[in-house]
């Protein structure tokens, strides 16, 4: 009997400590791709608890139908082998994007379907609860008549809307404008290096700016792309830089004495002919 309570009080604790909830969300379980074709799911989850890291195996079942997880930019993963673990800086709840996961067919494969699962899944929440989730499963089917247009990621659109609050720089200076997406700055030739900084309006913006080396520059322009956060449209800048063109100073001071100088034997030339020519007049 004693036995019997301890083994309860056990699967008690168990049961306390590791809990059990709805898996992983995927935007589509079951799928048809045509041969030498590939598609992108997004992987999210609702988590009503701050959960500090999730761990999960990825496993495909055949080398025809292959799959790859790619984790969302906001968060770090570590692999090894099957086994994923996706940390959070900060604590996340709620409904969020853990990432994508690319699914690629060969062009002649041997195998008419085949799954990519994500299992052993558990989630740890900040005050070390562990909760176990059940197996996602994505079933893969390769038909050969099926008309399908290969998944691409759409390219980001150009958005007209600034989301820079201004772009600092201790080099030049650019005042911002609405509606305004081309900016020209002059710079003396000396200069080796600009120093732009972009700042976001929005915490949740990404920036990105391109190579500021003067000799690399691309048509002699800077390119700022902003883009907020679950977005997939983009604020573009261009920085147009432009070398100031210096005048050597010394070499118009020579060529400015050079022609005086020559002004002044002239002068003396003449002056040494009228005298000679007087005398030679008196003479006769």
């Amino acid at each position: 009997m004693k036995k019997l309570v301890g083994l309860l009080f056990i699967l008690f604790i168990s049961i306390s400590f590791t809990t059990k909830v709805k898996a992983l969300n995927v935007s589509e379980n079951d799928i048809t791709l045509s041969k030498g074709s590939n598609t992108t799911l997004s992987i999210t989850d609702n988590f009503d608890k701050e959960i500090s890291k999730i761990e999960f195996n990825f496993v495909y079942y055949s080398y025809d139908i292959t799959g790859n997880f790619i984790v969302n930019s906001n968060y770090k993963i570590n692999t090894s082998g099957v086994a994923h673990t996706i940390t959070f800086d900060e604590p996340v709840t709620g409904n969020i994007t853990l990432g994508e996961v690319r699914i690629n067919v060969v062009q002649n494969p041997n195998v008419k379907s085949s799954n990519i699962n994500l299992n052993n899944i558990r989630l740890t929440t900040t005050d070390g609860t562990v909760i176990n989730q059940d197996n996602l499963v994505i079933t893969v089917k390769v038909d050969d008549n099926a008309n399908i247009v290969q998944q691409k990621k759409e390219e980001p659109k150009e958005v007209k809307k600034n989301l820079l609050e201004s772009i600092d720089s201790e080099i030049v200076q650019i005042e911002l404008k609405e509606d305004v997406y081309e900016y020209t700055v002059n710079i003396d030739e000396d200069i080796k290096e600009l120093d732009l900084k972009p700042v976001a309006k929005d915490k949740n913006t990404t920036i990105d700016i391109s190579n500021q080396k003067i000799e690399d520059l691309e048509d002699n322009k800077i390119t700022i792309k902003a883009s907020l956060d679950n977005s997939d449209e983009e604020y573009i800048i261009n920085v147009k830089v432009n070398k100031k063109v210096q005048v050597d100073s010394s070499k118009e001071t020579k060529t400015d004495t050079s022609y005086k100088g020559k002004w002044l034997v002239l002068i003396v030339v003449l002056s040494l002919g009228l005298v000679v020519s007087i005398i030679l007049a008196k003479k006769k």
